[in-house]
């Protein structure tokens, strides 16, 4: 495996790993999580951090009702 591969193939691992963890962590957003399947690592952490700038929780569906 050359070097651009491995490369590559570890940040196919970090999306996956890092999908897995947001969809476990955050399974009310089901709707959107989806989204965040093309995105890459760094891009999915930038969401997350202006979400929480405001040091404000995201708003789940269930908190609608």
């Amino acid at each position: 495996m050359n070097k651009e591969t491995r490369k590559q193939r570890i940040e196919e691992l970090k999306r996956k790993n890092l999908k897995k963890q947001l969809e476990e962590k955050f399974k009310c957003i089901c709707a959107s999580i989806t989204d965040f399947e093309f995105l890459t690592s760094k891009e999915i952490e930038l969401r997350f951090q202006n979400v929480y700038s405001n040091n404000q929780d995201p708003r789940f569906d269930s908190d609608i009702i």
